[in-house]
């Protein structure tokens, strides 16, 4: 299945139970809840807000509106997806809907670079979903703040919380979509350890995951990170391969967010073999000016200060 935009929440966000909500709303909220979820993975998060806004008009019903915030998130609208959840957590909603709220706005924190804030909401629905036995979502908490912690650089405080995701993996029956963004995540804490060969087996792990849940752009995603991780092994056959594979799979499927990482592997190689790589850095900043990426950024960093041997 081809899925609309890039990253690890994407994962978080595919398997989301509706039953999050409560048992008291009707068999069509759920249905219309979970075809608008659909239509953010796969027709993006504007078709999705028409939808959701639609639905929650016409019935009012809090899933809609839930399902609305995660499509002004992907729309990068983060004043609205703010508004809609503090109206969502000081309405009368259960613990199970309030734990879906707060790991929704952890990662709206985590973006704004409020880190203590997105820690907190992603510790308080951990400790909700736990409440419910809601292991999944627990895991989708811990993956979220091992993230957060992540880009405060606290890379052994993120790793402990991937284990502790990794623990309720093989502890509960969970939806192994998942693990493709706990093995992204562990490819990229081995990797700002300095373990570039650690990093490449985690992320073949993704991608064998991938593969197996057929997430395209997740898929280019990992095949682009495993083309810049042989790269820092000094293996640029490999590295090459990876990328070109990447690369295949981009132009197939004409996507624009996995494009920038296949600039940056273009840049790293030609950087170390004596030729021109300007064109890659600018296409690389401009994509950020558009959507920013704290990994993106870090890489770039990475690249530009790497001794080539």
């Amino acid at each position: 299945m081809k899925t609309w935009f890039a990253g690890g929440i994407c994962c978080l966000l595919l398997f989301l139970p509706i039953t999050a909500f409560g048992q008291k709303s009707v068999a069509e909220e759920k249905k219309a809840y979970s075809e608008g979820m659909k239509k953010l993975l796969e027709d993006g998060p504007d078709s999705a807000e028409k939808f959701f806004e639609e639905k929650s008009l016409e019935s009012g019903d809090p899933r809609q509106l839930y399902g609305l915030a995660w499509a002004a998130f992907y729309q990068r609208d983060f004043k609205k997806t703010g508004h809609i959840l503090e109206m969502l957590l000081n309405s009368d909603i259960n613990l199970h809907f309030q734990a879906s709220c707060l790991l929704l706005q952890g990662h709206l924190h985590m973006e704004l670079e409020r880190f203590e804030a997105s820690k907190q909401a992603f510790l308080e629905s951990i400790d909700l979903y736990g409440d419910y036995q809601a292991y999944g979502n627990m895991v989708r908490g811990y993956l979220g703040l091992a993230e957060a912690l992540f880009r405060q650089q606290q890379f052994q405080k993120a790793d402990f919380y991937l284990n502790r995701a990794f623990t309720v993996f093989t502890q509960k029956e969970i939806n192994e979509a998942l693990l493709g963004h706990f093995y992204h995540l562990k490819a990229q804490i081995a990797f700002e350890k300095g373990n570039y060969h650690g990093a490449v087996r985690y992320v073949k792990k993704g991608i064998e995951q991938h593969k197996i849940d057929g997430h395209i752009r997740l898929l280019a995603g990992n095949m682009a990170d495993l083309g810049a991780f042989y790269f820092f092994t000094g293996n640029l056959t490999e590295a090459r391969l990876a990328t070109e594979e990447a690369r295949a799979i981009v132009e197939a499927n004409d996507d624009a967010e996995v494009r920038p990482w296949i600039e940056l592997n273009d840049l790293l190689i030609k950087r170390c073999t004596g030729l021109p790589y300007d064109e890659h850095l600018e296409r690389i900043t401009a994509f950020q000016k558009v959507k920013y990426s704290f990994r993106l950024k870090r890489m770039v960093q990475f690249a530009l200060a790497w001794e080539c041997p």
